[in-house]
């Protein structure tokens, strides 16, 4: 099973418990946003865990567990919430589902 931050692939349903494989630009994709050397350094030797469930009032509560650090986000699809992107920083983000096996997190007013 894989996963990636900016975009899932490859599964037919989304819920449940993953283990990062492999993100495809990972380096290229941090340093746009901001991330420093050292933190794409810690990313890309990182134990990496993903938790998808379902929440409370129809929302979806993901679960992402970087080495120790946990960080857990509630949303809803289209609907704008705050988020702690990869470079640690806070950020207004909106998932969007473009498929039962496609997600995309989009970072509100980025211009990266």
């Amino acid at each position: 099973k894989q996963w990636y931050q900016r975009r899932v692939r490859g599964m037919t349903t989304m819920f449940g418990n993953w283990k990062h494989a492999v993100t495809t630009r990972l380096p290229e994709m941090t340093e746009k946003m901001g991330a420093t050397e050292d933190l794409i350094k810690q990313y890309l030797g990182a134990d990496i865990k993903l938790s998808i469930t379902h929440g409370e009032d129809k929302k979806i509560k993901m679960c992402q567990t970087v080495n120790k650090v946990k960080h857990e986000s509630t949303f809803e699809f289209k609907k704008e919430f705050d988020d702690v992107i990869l470079t640690r920083t806070k950020a207004k983000v909106v998932m969007e589902r473009q498929s039962d096996s496609v997600w995309s997190l989009v970072v509100v007013g980025a211009k990266f």
